[in-house]
């Protein structure tokens, strides 16, 4: 993706307050986030994120601190003000998950396991051999990942006939 010309991205961040909800999503082609995808510009010395920039315009600001603007959509690049609402960082993060949009298990970008092999060790504590150490020494893992698997503290998506 190229640099926008000056005053593009402004140009459709003003579009996007009239945006008619007929028309679906409305996707930002300009910066986003790196790790999120969230659309990005500059307003003066500032980066904002433009969704939020969007919901204040069309909505009004936060009604509390904290609050997201959550996406009704699911694509974090949308801008479409009939797509947006605020929502609490719990709201948020549970629309995420029934979308399937969750960043758990394997799609956590510093995961070591994966899915299957947590499975594989939740077999192994059910038997009850061998030790926690040495599950944790054979996986090149922690104790601390095996007992939090074994309490459920983590991974309590994957059981141990998922794999």
């Amino acid at each position: 993706m190229g640099r926008a010309a000056h005053g593009e991205p402004a140009r459709f961040y003003r579009a996007a307050l009239d945006h008619p909800s007929s028309e679906g999503c409305l996707l930002w082609p300009y910066a986003t986030n790196v790790r999120w995808g969230y659309p990005q510009m500059r307003v003066g010395a500032r980066v904002e994120y433009v969704h939020r920039l969007v919901l204040e315009a069309t909505a009004g600001p936060a009604p509390s601190a904290g609050m997201h603007a959550a996406h009704s959509c699911h694509r974090p690049a949308c801008v479409s003000p009939w797509h947006l609402r605020w929502a609490t960082p719990a709201e948020n993060a549970a629309d995420m998950t029934a979308a399937g949009r969750a960043r758990v298990g394997s799609r956590v970008w510093c995961a070591v396991l994966d899915e299957p092999t947590v499975a594989e060790i939740r077999r192994l504590l059910a038997a009850g051999e061998p030790t926690q150490a040495d599950i944790a020494a054979r996986f090149g893992v922690g104790c601390t990942a095996i007992s939090n698997i074994h309490t459920g503290r983590r991974w309590r998506h994957v059981d141990s006939e998922a794999g």
